[in-house]
């Protein structure tokens, strides 16, 4: 069984205004517990690949659920390495503004609204931004939550907070199918209020724009993390789920087309082509069987951005007895695939291929000094190159 735990923003009430969890037990076949309603879960079994994790109802309901979980980044039965874990991803509805307030006091209001001062029923006023509501630049939405059966995400430092940053901890224990997960998630198009009683803000998408995402975050705990970002019909179409996988906090860029349908196996996924998307979620992914992660984490800001100022990667060969040329096109430095470049022959010496992974090509972008290391040839020499930004 799997428990989707999840952040119930569809209750809000005027008196605390806070949000309430609310645990539903889902059975594999499909079937609920008695008054939860649960979007259709799909797992696989096999430890391999999978695809990315379904996301939930994109207007209120249950969050996301961790459909299409499975795939590790070892293969074979998920034993170890960090994790090909399906991610969880889905908008959850946000917060129910809740409408007008009681009237009291003699004849405020007529026969079972007023008179002996003891309160009308709610109205249908509208109000303002719940607890758990972040908008950064062009992109707005309620937060939410989501832990698969046996871990945990407390998630109460976020559905308190009025303004980022928006924490979460808890821990993720590795299962043999890769099923584990906990993720903080973010609709990116959704006001704050609506009119009604017991209304919902309805989610939407967003067009990307710029050249990729500037997120900003805190990993105290340097846990693998996964950022996805899902289509409006993310929560059955496994194609509408990319993601990255990154460990460092502060703010990173991540190019548009870094993610993948499968970033844990890049080869066996499809690379993100500009489709329209209506969330964000940074993920723990399973750590493999036997595994714990303990993480604590907080999401800042994200918004679209244009790369960091730099036009040109330039290759720096630090072999001792000769120098190769290695030139890399100015048009491919935010590459969201690996690549493997030919040298110069040295002056007529030989050449070698040297591979640029799309992680490193993130690295890059972001300011870093990468090192590759190109492949052996003649004498069974090979050449490091310090990989920079200009």
């Amino acid at each position: 069984m799997v428990d989707i735990v999840r952040a119930d923003r569809q209750q809000g009430r005027r008196a605390h205004r806070t949000l309430r969890q609310l645990s539903c037990a889902v059975l594999l076949l499909g079937t609920a517990a008695s008054g939860c309603v649960i979007p259709s879960l799909t797992i696989e079994e096999d430890g391999s690949s999978g695809g990315s994790g379904g996301g939930g109802p994109s207007s209120g309901g249950t969050g996301g659920d961790a459909s299409d979980l499975g795939g590790d980044a070892s293969g074979g039965g998920g034993g170890g390495g960090d994790g090909g874990t399906e991610s969880g991803g889905g908008s959850s509805g946000g917060g129910s503004p809740s409408g007008g307030s009681s009237s009291g006091g003699d004849g405020s209001g007529g026969d079972g609204s007023g008179g002996d001062g003891s309160g009308g029923e709610e109205g249908g006023g509208s109000v303002g931004p719940e607890p758990g509501y972040l908008a950064s630049g062009d992109w707005h939405g309620f937060l939410y939550t989501q832990a698969t059966t046996g871990n945990t995400i407390d998630e109460s430092a976020v559905t308190s907070a009025l303004a980022a940053p928006y924490c979460v901890d808890g821990e993720v224990a590795g299962t043999q199918a890769s099923t584990g997960l906990a993720l903080l998630g973010w609709n990116l198009n959704q006001e704050g209020s609506c009119t009604g009683t017991g209304c919902v803000p309805p989610t939407g998408v967003v067009s990307p724009t710029e050249e990729g995402i500037l997120i900003e975050t805190t990993n105290s705990s340097e846990t693998l993390l996964r950022v996805q970002i899902q289509g409006a019909d993310g929560e059955t179409d496994a194609s509408q789920r990319w993601c990255i996988d990154f460990t460092e906090g502060g703010e990173r860029f991540i190019p548009w087309a870094a993610f993948n349908t499968s970033c844990w196996n890049r080869a066996q996924g499809t690379p993100y082509a500009g489709d329209d998307i209506e969330a964000l979620a940074l993920v723990v992914p399973d750590p493999g069987q036997g595994n714990t992660t303990a993480f604590a984490f907080c999401l800042d800001a994200a918004v679209a951005a244009a790369a960091p100022a730099c036009t040109t990667i330039v290759a720096t060969d630090t072999y001792e007895f000769h120098q190769h040329e290695l030139v890399v096109p100015p048009d491919e430095r935010l590459l969201g695939i690996d690549r493997t470049y030919l040298t110069g022959d040295a002056g007529g010496l030989h050449t070698h291929g040297v591979t640029i992974t799309a992680d490193e090509f993130v690295e890059i972008a972001n300011g870093d000094t990468v090192t590759v290391t190109s492949s052996v040839q003649g004498d069974g020499h090979s050449h490091d190159f310090l990989l920079d930004c200009e």
